[in-house]
């Protein structure tokens, strides 16, 4: 199918001189009154959405050099609008992030380049590389928000299939009306749970009954992920292991009430962090992944989970020190990926150390860590299996270096990796790579967390098993027995 693309270019102008806003809008409500984010909820609005939308740091070709850029997907199936966001006052700043989640929200495709301020040449170099997006449908159009002396207006033009433009005086609903004149170039969208129609709000669907349990036999979903663990038989405990850069990798560790030795199952965090969006803790959190753990544990398994973000929080705190999960998520994406691999292997090197271990080492992960498992069956020495959860395939020359067996799991409604899906395995297949996958109906991106959304907890009962059943046969020796 031809690949369309909705362009979307948000320049604002330099502040006035001496203004306290970058913005130079005289009324801070201005925005809100137009229907876009208020500056200082910025960062609180995006760390609110990390319970729907996880968000992904991608680099983006920009002619001869790549940028950094903050890409978020609606939760629809088909192909949609893609938007490119940058403004000529600021680069990947909070405020346009959050502007691209709200825009993400209405049905939209978001990405936001840290580009330098005003280089629109970059900006349509980047434009150029999202319509190749698999996941957009193509059509175009370039917006610009215009601010001068407290006032501004949004000029839209339409790219693709015809040229077209139109202005809106940035006043009440100014973006509301904005969003509402793009949606013309966006396909008819049918209305179902968790989806919607460009410039109509995406709402989650209402939460199910059963969400307030959990079976033994499948993962706390994450309402009840905080009970689950402080409910658990089994241990649990935090350690810090030393890293050569004198960094402590701050890790929880669950293991099996067992009474031989267990196999090893590494378990990595997704993009928003080891808190998933919840309020972070001090001292304490990451509820849902330890969750994951325990889960682990009880199959019999030892599940080691690394903060990947230690020591990169305020005054080198770990993921509890951080005020807002949207900066956990953030920070990763400033060391580089190497170092992150770097990071797993200490993980996975102290493991193996353990008095209990088999010997035997496996790899899970969710949405970024998905992909980290996946790429740890390349890049990491020693990997038995991997089991991704919604995470983006690596690229051809590291596929083509792993060694484990890999199996894997979607939800159709992810538009940010449904479009992936086949390509993917076509090439591991290609390469003679052990690979299996499984693509859940009407089932979302995060369905093992959000098992309200969708057909999300059928997808969770099909998959956590499969995945299990994996695990235990590539993992599980003769010695190793466990009793839950």
């Amino acid at each position: 199918m031809r690949v369309r693309a909705l362009i979307l270019i948000v320049a604002l102008a330099a502040a006035a001189a001496g203004a306290p806003s970058v913005y130079t809008t005289s009324a801070p409500s201005l925005f809100e009154r137009a229907g876009l984010p208020a500056e200082e909820m910025a960062k609180r609005l995006l760390s609110d959405a990390l319970a729907y939308r996880h968000p992904q740091y991608i680099d983006v070709r920009a002619g001869q050099t790549r940028a950094r850029s903050f890409v978020v997907f609606p939760d629809r199936a088909d192909n949609s609008p893609v938007l490119v966001i940058t403004a000529n006052n600021q680069g990947m700043s909070d405020w346009l992030r959050a502007v691209g989640d709200n825009a993400a929200a209405q049905g939209f495709i978001a990405v936001v380049p840290d580009l330098a301020i005003g280089d629109l040449r970059a900006a349509e170099a980047v434009t150029r590389e999202a319509i190749a997006m698999p996941a957009s449908n193509g059509n175009g159009a370039l917006v610009r928000f215009n601010f001068t002396n407290g006032t501004g207006r949004i000029d839209v033009t339409i790219t693709s299939p015809a040229l077209s433009t139109r202005s809106f005086e940035l006043s009440d609903h100014a973006w509301h009306n904005a969003l509402a004149y793009l949606g013309q170039i966006d396909r008819p969208v049918a209305q179902q749970a968790g989806r919607g129609q460009a410039g109509g709000r995406v709402e989650p669907p209402p939460t199910t009954g059963g969400m307030r349990g959990k079976r033994p036999d499948l993962p706390a979903n994450f309402l009840v992920a905080a009970r689950t663990v402080a409910s658990s038989p089994r241990k649990g405990e935090w350690v810090d292991i030393p890293m050569a850069s004198g960094t402590k990798l701050h890790t929880w560790i669950s293991y099996p009430q067992t009474t031989g030795r267990a196999p090893v199952v590494l378990v990595f965090q997704p993009g928003p962090g080891m808190d998933m969006g919840e309020p972070i803790t001090r001292g304490g959190g990451a509820n849902w992944l330890r969750a994951i753990a325990d889960q682990l544990a009880s199959e019999g398994f030892i599940a080691v989970l690394p903060d990947l973000t230690s020591g990169l929080g305020p005054n080198g705190g770990n993921y509890d020190s951080f005020l807002l999960p949207d900066e956990s998520g953030a920070a990763i994406n400033r060391i580089p990926h190497s170092e992150v691999l770097n990071r797993i292997r200490v993980a996975k090197d102290y493991a193996l150390k353990l008095p209990m271990s088999n010997g035997r080492v496996g790899a899970t992960g969710f949405c970024m860590g998905g992909g980290l498992a996946w790429e740890v069956a390349a890049e990491v020495e020693g990997m038995n299996a991997s089991v991704v959860f919604y995470g983006g395939p690596p690229e051809e020359p590291v596929m083509a270096r792993i060694k484990a067996p890999v199996i894997a799991f979607f939800g159709r409604n992810d538009l940010g990796l449904a479009p992936r899906i086949a390509p993917a395995t076509a090439d591991m297949k290609r390469l003679g790579k052990d690979f299996e996958v499984h693509v859940y109906e009407e089932a979302t991106h995060v369905f093992l967390y959000r098992q309200d959304l969708g057909k999300n907890q059928a997808a969770t009962e099909d998959a956590w098993p499969k995945a299990m059943a994996f695990f235990k046969r590539h993992l599980m020796t003769a010695g190793a027995t466990a009793s839950r």
